[in-house]
């Protein structure tokens, strides 16, 4: 049986019925299942069945459906709250990484709240020392940004430039052993999930975690999601409001003032 109680019809089944059967079987098999053999993903083929968004892999328009049930029906995708670790955290993971190459990555995809293909791109002239700024070059959406450079990650960079980074002609912050291409994803995303096992967290962070906790940080330290939204290269503000939900800004002094207020009650 298929979908809602209909039969399945085999090939050879179709092939010996008439024509007109034939095509009345094929019909029937849009209406229960307008998604069959079209390149649909499970969203577009859940919403396609339920009527309410047109199927984009169909080659055919189906009957118009008056029914006004359709009209109320939607399909949510879900939406989860990012893991986010605390700055203890971070910095139990970043402390057992013996790679300098590896660890100084990850540390400037922290501190500067990068995406991971972001933080693997970064050249030494996207660096301004005199501006404190760090230009992300072609980033998501294919839009430049820039982004605040911490003093104390200046001064550590300077030194990994000097004496820890491989000897390299390519322009790039971070190489690979060689010397004669990037820092490989693959390679920086092992060392982080050996470093979160040694560090025997109970969470289950990504290297994408390290961009949530820097914006998470940065608004509990008070800073507007406005200015975390520009940072981070969010085009929408929804985007950044989901860090709303994952921390409470503001509770510490929250906490000072009404215990300042209520006394002597």
């Amino acid at each position: 049986m298929g979908m809602g109680g209909v039969k399945r019809v085999r090939s050879s089944e179709v092939l010996a019925c008439g024509p007109r059967t034939t095509s009345r079987i094929v019909r029937i098999r849009e209406v229960v299942d307008p998604c069959s053999g079209n390149p649909c993903t499970r969203a577009q083929r859940k919403s396609c069945r339920a009527g309410v968004l047109p199927c984009v892999g169909r080659t055919r328009t189906p009957r118009r459906r008056d029914w006004k049930v359709f009209e109320l029906l939607r399909v949510n995708r879900p939406r989860l709250l990012p893991v986010v670790l605390s700055t203890s955290e971070v910095r139990a993971v970043l402390s057992v990484i013996r790679h300098p190459v590896r660890r100084m990555a990850l540390a400037t995809i922290y501190a500067l709240g990068l995406r991971l293909n972001e933080g693997l791109s970064l050249e030494t002239g996207h660096i301004d020392s005199e501006r404190l700024m760090v230009w992300v070059r072609d980033g998501k959406g294919a839009r430049d940004r820039g982004v605040p450079l911490p003093r104390p990650l200046l001064t550590r960079l300077r030194r990994y430039w000097k004496t820890e980074r491989p000897a390299s002609s390519t322009p790039y912050l971070f190489v690979a052993p060689e010397g004669k291409a990037p820092l490989h994803e693959t390679a920086l995303q092992k060392t982080f999930m050996a470093a979160r096992a040694e560090a025997r967290l109970a969470k289950v962070p990504t290297i994408h975690t390290l961009r949530h906790s820097y914006a998470t940080h940065l608004l509990e330290a008070g800073i507007s999601l406005r200015t975390i939204q520009q940072v981070l290269g969010h085009r929408s503000m929804r985007t950044t409001e989901i860090y709303m939900h994952v921390t409470q800004p503001g509770l510490e002094r929250l906490q000072e003032t009404l215990d300042r207020l209520m006394v002597d009650l």
